[in-house]
């Protein structure tokens, strides 16, 4: 058996820390926060085997990447998990059921409680300290900090939510009528209403699903039952099968490509519309696809949502078929944050020894079940009379490894850590005796910064342990700032060739805030030296003795079978940009690269020349800033990574000497906030300022931000959200608020998630997207409900308008438009297909910013997947009268920039048609451009048809990519 540990990620602003156990049969992460599935991909790491998640804290820097996890993990097959960690540990998962569902997995999760909680836990959730399978033993210490005591108040009341006033009405006896029944639909269920007859208010559970276990949950008056209810009902395994039966039933062999017939019969004229509104309150026409029914077909397909699956002839063709429903949920129990940290001791099982046999007969042991009492540890009689013990007839068994993953948060914790009675025995074990005995711990991965670590108790601490466990410190201060999206750095060096403003080099810094070494210094020991392995002549050289005491590299690994030891064979180095930026060795035998530059070099050519003609362009706004930070759909890659858009306005003019100050004061607005938004931000605009050249830095923009704009619900446009909203919290002035704009159920998301732990959403104004839909008029009471924060975000942002507009996607799909007191206006499509509504709440905008998700030959799929061409995409801008257009949220499974004919179009900038002039831009993560900058994009086309040829590194990456996706989804279907 081969076991070892792996430090997959250091602790960054990317991603926080993380480690896995790897064993032969399956694999344990240890921390999963935002960022981590993208550090798998990076490193080509394989999900498959991943069966069990810890978690240090109940906090979303520790659990921020489960949700993209979960649907990642079931997307490739893995079936069940498990997920262990602290008290709310349920709570948090379940909070995300609005946009977590998958019927093809299904996830258990366990909270370790300690004495503290056992106390006066509500429930009967609490599960032992340990758990243990057929690899690990594992011990769960908890910590608290000091003066902690838990609370014995009542739980909050139930908010008043829309879910929970719905539920307190009588349903009316009337059938809704048509309009309703079709808003009803539209939406997604998501407005049902009711109670019994008699009068009597139906319980939640009969609102929530129709399946047994949502019913269950309803009826139930213990929190932490309905919490593992929902859970199951949101992850369920069991309702796969019973979908695939329906669609048996119903004739749907495979439900792809039955929305494939669907797609060819509505291209050979027999059209499939939808209704919308338009802004004259009547109805418009938009041909396309049937979006419920595609919505539907998908369901079926992956049973993406909560479902019944009932025979209804009127729902399907021929009469018959599955009758795919959503409702809505009840709303969890209220929860407060528990602030426990939790350090987990892993034991690999013992190794036994080896059994003789002759031995064990010359001693008078009969054969047959004794011997496996013997084996098994237990002494047994001999037929002599006497008693015969294991040790006797066994020979050469060990006992098994023992790993720790310490989290100490900050110095609060230091005394109930160092205290803790779980740690004792291996510290007298280790301490005691030179020699390896049982106790002995192998190697210590410490979660702490350096105040942790240069406390004097964490220190003598950490040397109880003794002289042979290795200490591995996993945290920034002593990482640095290392650059772990590799690919898409290098990819922004390549770019910068063309403009070093529009595309940055990003951010990073190698070496680390403070020296582990000065800071806890533990003696070196000579019993490592042969087990280091060192390929990388950077690094420790062979021959030295090797500290016991190291900070982590992403990759690192600790051996624990079949020996121990430190091996940095798979360690990636610290990625240095300037070696990437010499133009002679980017061209080195690459023609493509040549070409490229001599391309790049051209186009700047040709602004310089143009400089006066652009500057002379009417643009309003032409000093508002766009940053792309997320360009990506789906979920992320090595290149790019999930929406998320800043928009940096204008501030007012001011003289040279204040002008950084005034730089640092811009407010911010975001479109979309997809995992990792806020390392996104840090790689673009730096750390805190360390020099005077950095004016600005990410806690200024995001100091500065005064508003959120969440386009729907599916989880690649706002899983970053939290960590955002937290670091702004504790960024922002006493009496600031934040706006955020979003579908209603998104409100209930994060008030859930605030219970578990405080990230600022008491300060947060929330303003429901349908409630300001641009044909909504100014009496309606949807919109009267939020006048009051939309006319304080107004205030705030400087707007003179913001109006959602309901777009062709999903239920709860929006698009937004922004008009600002200076004139410019900024309209975002969100996901899509070409609608037009978006065309009429968008007109005569500065800049479209729209989905491109599929190239011009893949409109079929985009029709399907409710999403736009690039071509699309470029005739909502024209069809808009949009003065420029962006295009963004590329798939990830095709090449890195859409294929689209840019000569035709730079033609046609001289033709007579004056929409036809209008400039297309392409973005890219970390991009950066001024709207007084989106003429010159088009010049760009041609180079980065050059730099994205199919010959070029990355297209050779993609296609090898490609290949693994298709020899991994081939394993997948052979695992079911």
């Amino acid at each position: 058996m081969k076991a070892y540990l792996q430090v997959l990620s250091n602790g960054t602003a990317d991603c926080s820390p993380s480690v896995i156990l790897h064993f032969d049969s399956q694999r344990y992460m240890i921390n999963c926060g935002e960022g981590t599935q993208r550090l798998c991909m990076e490193s080509k790491l394989r999900f498959s085997k991943l069966k069990t998640i810890f978690f240090t804290r109940t906090h979303w820097d520790c659990a921020g990447g489960v949700p993209g996890m979960l649907l990642t993990l079931s997307d490739v097959g893995v079936r069940n998990i498990k997920l262990i960690g602290g008290e709310n540990l349920t709570h948090l998962i379940t909070s995300t059921r609005h946009f977590v569902y998958r019927n093809t997995m299904a996830v258990e999760a366990l909270e370790l409680t300690s004495q503290i909680d056992n106390g006066s836990s509500s429930g009967n959730d609490s599960q032992k300290t340990t758990y243990k399978d057929e690899n690990l033993r594992v011990t769960a210490v908890h910590v608290y900090p000091e003066g902690y005591e838990r609370s014995t108040e009542p739980m909050p009341p139930p908010r008043d939510t829309f879910l929970n006033r719905s539920r307190s009405r009588s349903r009316s006896r009337t059938p809704p009528n048509p309009t309703q029944q079709q808003m009803s639909q539209h939406r997604g269920n998501g407005g049902a209403e009711g109670g019994e007859a008699g009068g009597r208010p139906k319980r939640p559970s009969e609102d929530m699903s129709p399946v047994e276990l949502a019913e269950a949950a309803g009826r139930e008056e213990d929190p932490a039952t309905i919490r593992r209810l929902i859970l199951a009902d949101m992850l369920n395994l069991s309702r796969f099968e019973a979908i695939a039966a329906a669609n048996a039933a119903a004739g749907i062999v495979n439900p792809a490509t039955t929305a494939g017939k669907q797609q060819k019969k509505q291209q050979s004229g027999q059209p499939k519309n939808k209704r919308q509104r338009n802004s004259h309150g009547g109805e418009s026409t938009i041909t396309g696809s049937n979006v419920k029914e595609m919505d539907a077909i998908e369901a079926a397909e992956k049973a993406p949502l909560t479902f019944a699956t009932t025979a209804n002839p009127s729902t399907c063709k021929g009469g018959t078929g599955p009758r795919i429903i959503r409702r809505p949920y009840q709303d969890l129990p209220r929860t407060r944050p528990n602030p426990a940290a939790i350090s987990y001791i892993f034991q690999t099982p013992d190794y036994p020894g080896k059994f003789n046999v002759e031995e064990a007969v010359r001693l008078g042991v009969k054969k047959g079940p004794l011997f496996g009492q013997l084996v098994n540890g237990r002494s047994v009689p001999s037929t002599n009379g006497g008693t015969v013990h294991p040790h006797q007839v066994i020979s050469g068994g060990r006992p098994g490894r023992v790993v720790m993953v310490v989290d100490c948060p900050s110095v609060e914790y230091i005394a109930s850590l160092v205290s803790a009675p779980e740690f004792q025995a291996f510290q007298s074990a280790s301490s005691s005796a030179d020699s390896t005995t049982e106790g002995d711990v192998c190697s210590v991965v410490h979660m702490a910064g350096e105040t942790v670590l240069s406390d004097p108790a964490y220190q003598q601490w950490m040397a109880s342990f003794g002289n042979k466990t290795q200490h591995i410190v996993a945290h920034q201060d002593f990482c640095g700032e290392r650059l772990i999206w590799r690919s898409q750095s290098v990819s922004a060096v390549k770019l910068s060739k063309l403009s070093n403003t529009i595309f940055p080099v990003p951010y990073y810094n190698n070496r680390p805030v403070a020296d582990l070494a000065s800071v806890v210094a533990l003696p070196k020991s000579k019993t490592t030296e042969t087990a280091m392995t060192d390929k990388e002549s950077h690094k420790d050289g062979t021959g030295e003795q090797a500290s016991m005491v190291i900070p982590s590299e992403s990759m690192l690994i600790y051996n624990l079978e079949p020996s121990t030891g430190i091996d940095r064979a798979e360690v990636i180095p610290p990625l240095v940009l300037r070696d990437h930026e010499d133009d002679e060795r980017l061209v080195a035998n690459k023609e493509y690269m040549r070409e490229y530059i001599t391309l790049a070099k051209q186009a700047r050519q040709e602004i310089e020349a143009e400089q006066s003609q652009l500057a002379a362009l009417s643009i309003p706004g032409r000093e508002v800033v766009m940053t792309a930070l997320g360009t990506g759909s789906s979920h992320p890659s090595k290149y790019r990574n999930v929406s998320a858009t800043l928009v940096t306005m204008e501030n007012e003019k001011v003289s040279s000497k204040e002008q950084p100050r005034q730089e640092r004061d811009r407010p911010t607005f975001l479109l979309d906030v997809g995992e990792g938004t806020y390392g996104q931000m840090y790689r673009h605009f730096g750390g805190f300022r360390r020099s005077a050249e950095q004016i600005v830095s990410v806690d200024d923009r995001i100091k500065q931000l005064k508003g959120i704009f969440v386009s729907h619900l599916h989880a690649d446009h706002h899983l970053g959200i939290v960590t955002v909203l937290d670091r702004w919290n504790k960024l922002r002035e006493p009496d600031s608020n934040l706006h955020l704009v979003a579908p209603r159920r998104f409100n209930t998301f994060l008030q859930e998630l605030s219970d578990v732990q405080d990230f600022g959403y008491d300060h947060v104004r929330f303003i429901d997207s349908e409630a300001i839909v641009y044909w909504r008029s100014n009496n309606d009471y949807r919109r009267l409900s939020s006048e009051n924060a939309l006319n304080e975000m107004l205030l705030n942002t400087g707007f003179s308008q913001i109006d959602t507009v309901d777009v062709i996607h999903c239920p709860w799909s929006y698009g937004i438009s922004m008009t600002h007191t200076d004139g410019w206006k900024i309209v975002y499509s969100g996901d899509t297909r070409p609608c037009k509504n978006l065309v009429e709440a968008g007109m005569n905008a500065t800049v479209l910013l729209h989905e491109a998700t599929f190239e011009d030959d893949m409109e079929d799929e985009a029709r399907i997947k409710n999403h736009s061409t690039t071509d699309e995409a470029i005739r909502v801008g024209e069809g808009m009268r949009a003065q420029f257009t962006l295009l963004t949220h590329f798939s990830q499974r095709y090449p890195k920039i859409p294929r689209f004919d840019y000569q035709s179009r730079q033609i046609a900038v001289n033709a007579d048609n004056p929409q036809a002039k209008m400039p297309v831009g392409l973005c890219f993560d970390l991009m950066s451009v001024k709207l007084g900058e989106i003429p010159v994009l088009p010049k760009f086309l041609p180079a980065l048809e050059a730099l994205y040829s199919p010959q070029s590194d990355e297209a050779q990456e993609e296609l090898q990519l490609e290949q693994e996706d298709v020899e991994l989804a081939s394993l997948s279907k052979s695992s079911m």
